[in-house]
């Protein structure tokens, strides 16, 4: 416990000079005005104020604790989201970045990491700004359902699934747009296991890759690629979902990986 000099006194304990009748509420102490610190009951003086802090429960920043698997924040999708707009940004200072991380046949040889930062590389505003709003009204829910890992591996995958479509029938995979369409898969399949009629997400997945069709762009070889590969992914995920089945998802899902990795590569050294 602190000093209790002038405990009854009438001038503060550390300015004797300046008269006061005001105690600290944890020692007793008389203190003036400038040594005062409002508590939830009374006031407490400097070096009371100094215990309770270094007394007190540290506390991390949120954006610590949101990763915490404890933690309910759907950090994944805010991770992709984050690593889109970063992306983006930097090709505004390095043109050309954006190409460099896209995907086009013959690439897994030369470039392999644009199986993966492929997702990521968009160069158009209205593109990316479309990407990321999927991404969170899709990624949120999605995330929660199943899970940070498996989240991630089914986005991954699905990009993965593009990579190798363009690979084997031409096209660029340039964005994360065919690995959203591979979430939506994944809505429609978990959906469908609970008896929901969701027929709308593959009419509305179906229009798109009409739509991609008509304007000229090869970028929908990769939404197929991406659509099958979610869809084999969520498949696994259905199937093995029960908690002792884990090990046999971990092995199934990196059996996939490895399979369109091989594919893609294959095809490339031919």
């Amino acid at each position: 416990m602190s000093d209790t000099t002038g405990l009854s006194g009438d001038t503060c304990y550390r300015h004797p000079n300046r008269q006061s009748y005001v105690l600290c509420q944890r020692c007793g102490r008389t203190i003036c005005p400038a040594c005062q610190t409002q508590a939830a009951v009374g006031v407490h003086c400097p070096e009371c104020v100094q215990e309770a802090r270094q007394s007190a429960p540290r506390t991390k920043p949120r954006i610590v604790t949101a990763f915490r698997s404890s933690s309910d924040a759907p950090v994944v999708t805010y991770s992709l989201m984050g690593v889109s707009a970063f992306v983006f940004l930097v090709n505004l200072v390095l043109p050309g970045i954006v190409l460099a991380l896209a995907y086009v046949p013959g690439r897994v040889i030369s470039a392999p990491w644009t199986l993966v930062t492929a997702n990521f590389a968009t160069s158009g505003l209205f593109g990316l700004l479309f990407n990321l709003l999927a991404i969170f009204l899709i990624g949120r829910t999605l995330e929660t359902m199943l899970g940070r890992g498996r989240y991630l591996a089914l986005f991954l995958l699905a990009g993965l699934g593009a990579a190798t479509a363009t690979e084997l029938f031409g096209g660029y995979v340039l964005g994360a747009s065919p690995a959203i369409f591979g979430l939506l898969i994944c809505v429609f399949m978990i959906q469908r296991t609970q008896g929901s009629n969701n027929w709308g997400i593959l009419v509305l997945v179906a229009a798109y890759l009409i739509y991609s069709m008509v304007i000229g762009g090869a970028g929908w070889i990769g939404y197929l690629g991406a659509i099958g590969a979610a869809a084999l992914t969520s498949l696994i995920l259905l199937r093995t979902r029960r908690r002792e089945a884990a090990n046999q998802q971990r092995l199934l899902l990196i059996g996939l990986a490895a399979a369109l990795v091989v594919v893609t590569a294959a095809h490339a050294l031919l």
